[in-house]
């Protein structure tokens, strides 16, 4: 007879369990219930003559355990009245043990056959063996698979031990990964798991390499796990003997170096495995790591290697088996009630679930690290997501053990835009690699792209578009880890700042110490670099703006922004406040007539002239104000304009008073509530102008708005009632409910 033990499995696992096998025996379809929602239930239903079945599953290892908390229950389960009551644990019950839960529910439970100890679930299960394949924590960690073992030769067994592994059973989650890496496997006998650190490709290959040693179908013999080289798996390959090998890391750890012959002996063991066929070879790398190698070896690009590679993505996961992950990992944890609940309560556990830094190992190390232990209860879920806001654990390692170039590479990138032109990029690079670099320093274009693949899939992904290629970060967390290395080491961002060949690289994400909320606020000593190169970029004027422009969302293509050097003054005026605060005739020197008088620009022209000295300008206070008082005429320009009546313009204040003026006003307002789709963006703008100018009278305009807003959410309403109605049915609803459901069994 089987002998599983159940602890193996969640609360959650083991109340579905109990449900699937109540539901073979007996025919009926039971509901789950979260616990602390369900008054004592955790699975009803009703029999065919109407009556109220209740069952409720119990995972405890101790009968004592169990004992006091079916008594703490008696009253819920007397309120509910059923007209039977089923209980299922994992204890293994003596007969006394039965005939005391027997008398403590006399009145509803029929007889001892509605209590079901381990012995009797593992009877059951005999005679089901859907159900337990289905639950495959079970049957890879049960005694039979174990002793079957002893009767492989597990060689090098110190390197492969099934205690660490059984442990890893305990959180693994199926997902998509698996079964996409296991048909790679059968089909071409050998696999290439990549991606980025963290994400779980040696879990993933482990678990591979178990399932395959319990299958008595598949009957592999040996498994070898491979510790140092290819040649200590050429000196046990056998022919005619089933064998599994894995080599983790096969590339190195958290850098490639390289092997004289490396690939010539892999492409050769990898040939002599799919020959075999009855061989499996399991690799693991990191997708950086693999690109450098691809770089460096020809065998290994020549042979086409990725055409057996598993990529896994933690964007492929669903928010139901990131759900279950972070769930495990807590049921496993050890963790007391009370951090439990800290992280229940408000659905904290959704906010890790959804986090754009959503990653297994974050949540491996939050839960090995204790972090319990270092705060109170009330403070702990905040301390988790500040490990989700900074995971420098999970980027630092592999960024350091990146090649120079790679790594300067990205420090580039950071202070570019989210998403930039792939030549920009390089363009950018090549100007600070020169300047770094010294005489020495042209960027040889073999050595670019060899890094570029290095970065591939693991720290960037590099795309095309539909005329040219762009570059984005393959995780939110890279640019946030990036920013964050580059805001704890000043001479990196001297030298960034000195080598910026794009105006945007001077602010994207640095900032002075008047933004509060910028990226890097650099310190007073980087103010004169700062301006250097801004003079610098301002005189040579180059953009790296992007737009958008294809509306495709699967293939998605992007161009350069026509940027003007009027709107990057504007937001380096914006970023460096308190720099030229204190340091005069920076910006003034650019604005010449072609920029202030561009019809094209006036708003950031406008907005420009709120910090500019007049002293130093060319064009005189009154050609300025003649041109714009004749010029301006949107919405967002009469706005600026306004606020220049009180500022630069100040001497011409009379001008916000006046009917001309007061026209321009609400024409401007007008066409704006023409063309816009929501009225609801126009509001704060005739807000502020009414605070700027208070002797405007705007009612006529606020009725107008008043009236637009009135008919929008009118459209809007009779336009949701039926999309929520679909939504209520879509499977992102049903996961939400299924995690919080999962979630409320640790209450």
């Amino acid at each position: 007879m089987k002998n599983y033990d159940f602890t193996i499995l969640s609360p959650y696992e083991f109340e579905c369990f109990t449900r699937d096998i109540l539901k073979s025996r007996d025919n009926l379809c039971f509901q789950n219930f979260a616990t602390g929602r369900d008054g004592g239930i955790d699975l009803r239903t009703h029999s065919k003559s109407g009556g109220l079945v209740i069952a409720q599953a119990k995972r405890y290892k101790k009968y004592s355990d169990l004992k006091r908390v079916l008594a703490s229950e008696l009253e819920k389960v007397k309120k509910l009245s059923p007209g039977r009551y089923i209980v299922a644990t994992s204890v293994d019950l003596t007969p006394g043990n039965k005939d005391e839960i027997l008398e403590l529910f006399s009145s509803y439970i029929i007889s001892d056959e509605d209590i079901l100890g381990r012995q009797d679930l593992n009877a059951l299960l005999e005679k089901n063996r859907e159900i337990e394949l289905s639950y495959f924590k079970l049957w890879l960690t049960s005694t039979d698979v174990l002793r079957s073992f002893l009767n492989k030769r597990i060689l090098n067994n110190s390197a492969f031990e099934l205690r660490e592994v059984k442990e890893t059973v305990r959180t693994y989650v199926m997902n998509p990964s698996f079964n996409v890496a296991m048909d790679i496997l059968k089909k071409h006998r050998y696999v290439i798991i990549s991606g980025e650190p963290g994400i779980g490709k040696t879990t993933l290959a482990r678990m591979m390499v178990y399932v395959l040693l319990s299958k008595k179908d598949e009957n592999y013999d040996q498994f070898y796990f491979i510790p140092n080289g290819i040649e200590d798996a050429n000196e046990v390959f056998q022919e005619g003997v089933k064998q599994i090998f894995f080599f983790d890391d096969f590339l190195g750890n958290t850098r490639f170096f390289p092997e004289k012959n490396f690939d010539s002996k892999l492409i050769s063991f990898i040939h002599a495995v799919q020959h075999s066929k009855d061989k499996y070879f399991i690799l693991s790398t990191r997708e950086y790591i693999l690109n450098d190698a691809k770089n460096y070896y020809a065998k290994i690009e020549q042979n086409d290697l990725e055409i057996a590679k598993c990529v896994v993505d933690v964007g492929h996961y669903s928010k139901w088996v990131r759900g279950q992950i972070l769930y495990n990992h807590l049921v496993d944890s050890g963790m007391p009630q009370m951090y439990l609940s800290a992280i229940i309560h408000n659905k904290g556990y959704m906010k890790i679930v959804e986090h754009k830094n959503y990653n297994p190992r974050i949540i491996e190390s939050f839960v090995n690290q204790s972090l319990y232990e270092t705060c109170e209860p009330t403070k702990y879920m905040l301390k988790i997501l500040g490990f989700f806001d900074n995971p420098t654990s999970v980027w630092k390692d592999a960024y350091e053990h990146l090649p120079l170039m790679a790594r300067e590479m990205l420090l580039v990138l950071a202070t570019m835009s989210p998403i930039v032109l792939y030549n920009d990029w390089q363009t950018a690079y090549s100007y600070f690699y020169e300047c770094q670099h010294g005489q020495n320093g042209y960027l040889d274009e073999k050595e670019w792209e060899e890094n570029v693949r290095v970065l591939q899939n693991c720290f960037v992904l590099v795309k095309m578009g539909k005329n040219e290629r762009y570059v984005l970060y393959n995780n939110p967390g890279i640019k946030d880890f990036l920013t964050d290395y580059i805001g704890q080491h000043e001479s990196i961002q001297k030298r960034l700042l000195q080598s910026s060949y794009y105006i945007e690289q001077l602010y994207r994400i640095f900032q002075d110490e008047k933004v509060v909320f910028g990226d890097i606020k650099i310190s007073g000593d980087l103010y004169p670099i700062v301006i250097e190169s801004f003079q610098r970029c301002a005189k040579e004027y180059h953009s790296c703006s992007v737009y958008r422009n294809s509306k495709t969302k699967d293939n998605p293509s992007y161009a350069s922004v026509n940027a003007t050097l009027i709107s990057s003054i504007c937001d380096f005026q914006n970023a460096y406040m308190k720099l030229l605060s204190e340091n005069q005739n920076v910006v003034e020197p650019f604005l010449t007539d072609n920029v202030l008088l561009d019809t094209k620009n006036i708003y950031y022209s406008l907005r420009v002239l709120k910090y500019c000295k007049k002293d130093y300008l060319q064009l005189t206070t009154e050609e300025l104000f003649s041109f714009y008082k004749s010029e301006t005429s949107s919405v967002y320009e009469v706005e600026e304009m306004a606020v220049a009546l009180s500022g630069f313009f100040k001497e011409y204040e009379t001008y916000g008073d006046c009917q001309e003026f007061e026209k321009k006003i609400e024409e401007a307002f007008l066409a704006e509530l023409g063309s816009v789709d929501d009225p609801n963006v126009v509001e704060p703008i005739f807000e502020r102008i009414q605070k700027t100018l208070p002797n405007w009278d705007g009612s006529y305009i606020k009725e107008v708005i008043d009236e637009k807003i009135g008919e929008y959410d009118a459209y809007i309403e009779s336009m949701t009632e039926d999309y929520y109605h679909y939504q209520e049915n879509d499977s992102i609803d049903n996961e939400d409910v299924m995690i919080d459901n999962l979630f409320a069994t640790l209450e």
